[in-house]
């Protein structure tokens, strides 16, 4: 896995130790770290690989294996590990080191974190809860609306307190990686498609869909996807076999 440290994560460190608050920007590494720590417990436990770590101001980006033919709530755990540790640190700071810059930017890395914003731990975790309800397409058109109607908000509240500029630089920074998520929705699903049919899961419980039309578009994440009922439902490895098929005429 490459470790990698974001531009925005540079300039904060040099504006720090100019404004003597390298002890602030150490705290501030340290909760990053176990914050990210949390994501990776869960990654290795599930068996996702891993291909890069960025550190940024508020936290860290993983890139991992997130569309794996497997159930939701295995990528619910692995989006919000960060949150769990910032959690646990809470009540340990809370009762040992309270007021201390730990206990102070645990919280606040915490909190931005939770966020619905993608790539956020909060943005991926309103993706899977959408997922559940939504057809993954719908899924992620959605999740990239609410994260961009955040990420506005988030601007004028930064414009109306007069933040710091390296705030305006990670909320520029989420903008591109809601641009850049919202051209590859589809090639994200084509591949959560081929990751389907290549690795089956019949532990999924079956959902039927109900509209017979354009069938390889109205899959669900996190579920084995049906046509019909009882012995005469078509199975999603049959639509999808078919699918890709029709590409090698």
């Amino acid at each position: 896995m490459k470790i990698k440290v974001h531009y925005t994560f540079l300039i904060l460190l040099n504006i720090s130790i100019l404004c003597g608050l390298f002890n602030d920007i150490l705290a501030v590494f340290l909760i990053i770290l176990l914050h990210e720590l949390g994501h990776l417990i869960f990654l290795k436990y599930y068996k996702r690989e891993t291909e890069s770590l960025t550190i940024f101001p508020y936290g860290g980006i993983i890139k991992y294996q997130s569309d794996k033919n497997t159930f939701l709530y295995e990528d619910f755990l692995i989006s919000i590990g960060g949150i769990i540790i910032n959690v646990i640190l809470f009540f340990i700071l809370f009762f040992t080191a309270r007021g201390t810059l730990l206990y102070k930017y645990n919280i606040e890395i915490m909190l931005f974190n939770i966020l619905p914003i993608f790539p956020l731990d909060g943005g991926r975790a309103l993706e899977i809860f959408l997922g559940k309800i939504l057809k993954f397409r719908y899924s992620l058109l959605a999740t990239f609306l609410i994260s961009i109607l955040f990420i506005i908000v988030l601007f004028f509240i930064n414009i109306l307190t007069s933040n710091l500029l390296i705030f305006t630089l990670v909320l520029l920074y989420l903008i591109l990686e809601n641009y850049q998520a919202f051209k590859d929705r589809e090639l994200r699903y084509y591949h959560f498609l081929l990751n389907k049919l290549l690795h089956p899961n019949d532990k999924l419980k079956n959902k039927e869909i109900k509209n017979p039309n354009n069938l390889i578009k109205q899959f669900y994440k996190g579920v084995n996807n049906v046509i019909g009922k009882s012995n005469k439902k078509i199975k999603e490895s049959q639509i999808l076999k078919k699918y890709f098929n029709s590409f090698k005429r």
